[in-house]
C-alpha cells in the first residue's frame, strides 16, 4: 500500500486554485459577495487515498477556512490542506418577495427600482427581503396601511460597506363597481362563478 499523502490539484467550481504545489498546504480564494456556495474538488495523488472535505460547501461573508484532509492508502500518513475563502461584504439583496404578487422587473440584486400591482382591498404587504451578507440589516417603510398607491422602501445596511436602498412603487387596482347578482329560489343547487378576485357580500 502506498504511503503517498499529497494531492495533485485542488479546484473551486471546476477551476484550479492556482500555483498548486503538493506540499503547499494553504491557499487563499477571493469570492464575490453573491457566491455563498462553491463546489470544492481535488485530484488524487494516488488512487488508494481517502479524501474528506470535498463537495458543496457554504461560504459565509468575510473570511473562513475549509479543510481538505488526505489519508494515504496505507493509513499511516495524513495531510491537511487549508482553503482560505475571502468573500466580499455587501448590502445587496439576494431575494425579495411581496406576498403573492409579482415584482416588475424580476428581483435582481443590482436592480434598485420595482413596481407591483396589488388588489384594491389590500391594506398591507408581507415583505420577505433576504440579504446576501449575514451581518446586513433590513429596514422596511411604506408597506403597511396602504390606503392609496404608495412608494415602499427597503434599506439594507452592512457595517463594512455603503447602504443600499430599494424602492417599490405600489399601484392599486381600481375598485370594481358593485354588480348585484340575483338568484330566485328554485329548491335546487345553483352555481355562481366569481368574475374577478375580491370580496363578495352574500345577502339572503
Amino acid at each position: 500500500a502506498s504511503s503517498y499523502q499529497y494531492l495533485t490539484d485542488i479546484t473551486v467550481d471546476g477551476k484550479s486554485v492556482g500555483n498548486f504545489n503538493p506540499t503547499k498546504l494553504d491557499y487563499t480564494i477571493n469570492l464575490p459577495y453573491d457566491m455563498d456556495e462553491v463546489d470544492l474538488d481535488a485530484f488524487y495523488g494516488h488512487p488508494g487515498q481517502t479524501i474528506e472535505g470535498l463537495g458543496k460547501v457554504q461560504v459565509p461573508t468575510g473570511q473562513s477556512t475549509k479543510k481538505i484532509e488526505v489519508m494515504s492508502e496505507d493509513k499511516n500518513q495524513m495531510t491537511t490542506y487549508n482553503i482560505h475563502f475571502v468573500r466580499a461584504h455587501s448590502s445587496k439583496l439576494k431575494s425579495l418577495k411581496l406576498g403573492n404578487y409579482d415584482l416588475d422587473p424580476v428581483c435582481h440584486s443590482d436592480t434598485l427600482e420595482y413596481t407591483v400591482n396589488i388588489m384594491n382591498a389590500t391594506l398591507s404587504l408581507d415583505v420577505e427581503a433576504t440579504p446576501y451578507d449575514e451581518e446586513a440589516k433590513v429596514a422596511l417603510k411604506g408597506f403597511g396601511y396602504i390606503n392609496q398607491s404608495a412608494i415602499g422602501t427597503i434599506t439594507v445596511t452592512e457595517p463594512n460597506c455603503e447602504k443600499t436602498v430599494y424602492t417599490v412603487k405600489i399601484l392599486k387596482d381600481e375598485a370594481p363597481v358593485a354588480t348585484p347578482y340575483e338568484f330566485p329560489y328554485t329548491g335546487k343547487i345553483q352555481t355562481f362563478t366569481a368574475p374577478m378576485t375580491g370580496y363578495y357580500r352574500l345577502e339572503t
